[in-house]
């Protein structure tokens, strides 16, 4: 068991949180049978930083609202509507969106759920207020924004060109802004999330933050927390003003600049990391 595991594993029982049967592989057969399709195993992230693998759906969003009295340029260019994703009420599994394909702009309406699954965006992903966003092994042209949504999830050696933004997140069941295994060039902000789950890692592989990263006046409540862990960061780390008494770690991470941390409420861990310059909390 490496170090990292053996923090999450004592994060998650403090929490009393980390359910073990719930990691349950639902993309395992299901006994005999006929062979069935071959299906996209998601990763899902809940509040508590608890990962489980859920089976997610072909693509079941009408892709391209568009009025037929526009130009094949202009359809081309038009925004793909992602808004049929659906909940499992039985074991929280998120199934329905986009199963490959290349998009100009993609949106989630407000309220709705999108799974992005193998897609490629040659601009920008933006989710509405109450909208849950996953993006799962996609590559995205431009930026991934949050705007007022319930949670933005990225993961599955997905890479975000530009920047990846999201605030006033607010999920109860899911991490509202999450990023494993994933490379994003530019910034990652996660900040003013109520009740928030910031959770950056490298559980499922690797990392990569180019530009800065902003963890600021998230909430944290009890049975959330806050993570960040054994991630790349090519500029900048600042975590400030995280508030509330969820588990909050800072550890095992590479920053090229400076790793401030500041006012950040216990259950609080700093370190290690390794950083140019290191201030305040963490070490």
């Amino acid at each position: 068991m490496t170090l990292h595991h053996a923090r999450v594993l004592i994060a998650c029982a403090a929490l009393a949180a980390c359910d073990g049967t719930s990691h349950r592989d639902l993309t395992a057969p299901d006994g005999a049978g006929p062979a069935q399709p071959a299906a996209v195993a998601h990763r899902l992230v809940r509040a508590n930083g608890e990962v489980f693998s859920a089976r997610a759906a072909r693509a079941t969003s009408s892709p391209r609202r568009l009025d037929p009295g526009l130009s094949a340029a202009a359809q081309v260019a038009a925004v793909t509507v992602c808004d049929a994703g659906v909940i499992d009420p039985v074991d929280g599994s998120v199934s329905g969106g986009l199963d490959g394909g290349t998009y100009t702009d993609v949106e989630v309406p407000a309220g709705k759920i999108c799974v992005l699954s193998g897609v490629t965006v040659t601009k920008s992903v933006k989710a509405f207020a109450d909208a849950r966003l996953f993006i799962q092994s996609s590559q995205i042209g431009g930026n991934v924004r949050g705007l007022n949504a319930s949670a933005v999830q990225v993961n599955g050696e997905s890479t975000i060109a530009g920047n990846m933004n999201v605030q006033g997140a607010h999920d109860l069941q899911y991490a509202s802004c999450a990023v494993d295994n994933a490379t994003i060039n530019g910034d990652l902000i996660c900040a003013d999330n109520n009740p928030g789950s910031p959770i950056i890692r490298a559980e499922q592989g690797p990392t990569s933050i180019g530009g800065n990263v902003k963890l600021v006046d998230n909430d944290i409540p009890g049975g959330h927390v806050m993570l960040f862990l054994n991630a790349s960061v090519g500029q900048d780390a600042d975590v400030r003003r995280n508030s509330g008494a969820g588990f909050k770690s800072v550890s095992g991470n590479t920053i090229t600049g400076e790793l401030a941390c500041r006012k950040n409420d216990p259950t609080f861990t700093g370190g290690p990391n390794t950083a140019g310059t290191i201030l305040g909390q963490c070490f």
